[in-house]
C-alpha cells in the first residue's frame, strides 16, 4: 500500500480507535470524496452500548453519515498534503499508465484501484481510460463510470489539498 493511502494508520491510537482530536478534520471516504468530521459523540444507537460515534459531512454528496469511531477508518483515510497531491499532478502529466485492452481484466484492475482510494491508482485509471477515448476506442459503461469517479474523487481531493477550485483542477486534468 502506498504512502498516500495508509488508512488513517497514522491516526490510530494504541487502543485500537481512532484517534480524532478535533472537528473540522477532513477526510476522505471511498465512495463519498472529502468528508469534514462534524462531532464526535458517546451514544446508544439501535440499543447496542453505548459507542463513540463520529458525524461526517460529505459536501458534494450533501450527505451526513454518522459512523462508529472504530470503524470510520475501514472506511476512510486522512486527505493528502499539498505537496502529495502535486506529486499525483505530476504523476498525472508524466506518468505512463500501462493501457490494458481486455475490456474484463481493466476492469477488474480498475475496481480493485477505486476500491483502493489511492490518489495514484485513482489517476492512473483516469489517465489510462482516457487515453484510449483520445484514441477512438469505445469505453464500455463500466469504463466511463470508472473514469467519471476517479476523476470526481481526484478533482475533489486535489482541489481541498491544494486550497483551489474543483473546475481548477477539473481544467487541468482534462487539459
Amino acid at each position: 500500500m502506498s504512502k498516500s493511502c495508509k488508512l488513517l494508520s497514522s491516526l490510530i491510537n494504541p487502543t485500537g480507535s481512532a484517534a480524532i482530536s478535533e472537528q473540522n478534520e477532513i477526510i476522505i471516504h471511498k465512495q463519498h470524496g472529502v468528508g469534514r468530521l462534524q462531532s464526535l459523540k458517546r451514544a446508544k444507537i439501535w440499543g447496542q452500548t453505548a459507542k463513540n460515534f463520529v458525524r461526517v459531512f460529505f459536501k458534494r454528496d450533501q450527505l451526513t453519515m454518522i459512523v462508529r469511531r472504530d470503524e470510520l477508518e475501514q472506511h476512510s483515510r486522512p486527505m493528502i498534503t499539498e505537496s502529495e497531491a502535486r506529486k499525483v499532478l505530476t504523476h498525472i502529466s508524466n506518468g505512463k499508465p500501462r493501457v490494458d485492452k481486455q475490456w474484463k481484466s481493466r476492469a477488474r484492475k480498475n475496481e480493485k484501484a477505486l476500491e483502493s482510494c489511492d490518489p495514484f491508482k485513482l489517476a492512473d485509471v483516469y489517465k489510462s481510460l482516457s487515453l484510449l477515448d483520445a484514441k477512438g476506442e469505445k469505453l464500455r459503461a463500466a469504463d466511463r463510470n470508472a473514469q467519471r469517479t476517479a476523476f470526481d474523487l481526484l478533482t475533489e481531493e486535489l482541489a481541498a489539498s491544494l486550497g483551489k477550485s474543483r473546475q481548477t483542477i477539473a481544467a487541468r486534468l482534462e487539459g
